[in-house]
């Protein structure tokens, strides 16, 4: 986990977060990113944010996950070598990858929301990478070297060896999860 210093000028959590992410997401990535976290901020998305900063904070201490998921089609071959969407596909094989970011951090007078916490004048310590133990970061030391954002790739030659178990076990939450979230 690395300690990102004062970041009293910096502004908000999802500004912080959007500047990290552009370091490992591709430019059609960084848009769909950009926008998700712009729907966020509707307040028909109340309700996905509220159950987002149950799980991810306690009253002053925030940890959570972000990313994106990207679905590469296959390659027409008058897509341009070089570009987005044809690195994606030769990076993924064809495959739906997620790159995601993880982050923590302690706001000296309490958090209302995770992603849109200010700054400002309030002491806030911000890690971004791997999260270390509670302990870990009581005592300062850090027995591992950062690691910062991850990239997952889901193999659609072995998910589709459990796929029709994973749809039996979600059942109706598959759909009822997520079809309150406006995009």
């Amino acid at each position: 986990m690395v300690e990102l210093g004062d970041l009293s000028d910096e502004g908000s959590v999802d500004q912080l977060v959007q500047q990290l992410a552009s370091a490992y997401l591709t430019g059609g990535e960084m848009a769909l990113f950009a926008g998700m976290m712009d729907s966020l901020k509707n307040p028909k998305n109340k309700s996905p944010l509220q159950l987002f900063d149950s799980i991810a904070k306690n009253s002053s201490n925030a940890t959570f996950q972000v990313g994106v998921a990207s679905s590469v089609f296959p390659v027409s071959s008058r897509l341009p070598l070089g570009s987005d969407v044809y690195d994606m596909y030769r990076a993924s094989g064809g495959n739906a990858m997620f790159k995601i970011g993880t982050y923590q951090y302690h706001a000296s007078h309490g958090i209302d929301s995770v992603l849109f916490h200010t700054f400002g004048t309030q002491h806030t310590t911000f890690f971004a990478g791997i999260v270390p133990s509670p302990f870990a970061l009581q005592k300062k030391t850090l027995t591992y070297p950062p690691l910062g954002n991850q990239t997952m790739k889901l193999d659609n030659e072995l998910y589709s060896q459990v796929r029709n178990t994973v749809m039996q076990k979600l059942g109706h939450s598959a759909t009822e999860l997520v079809k309150a979230i406006e995009i």
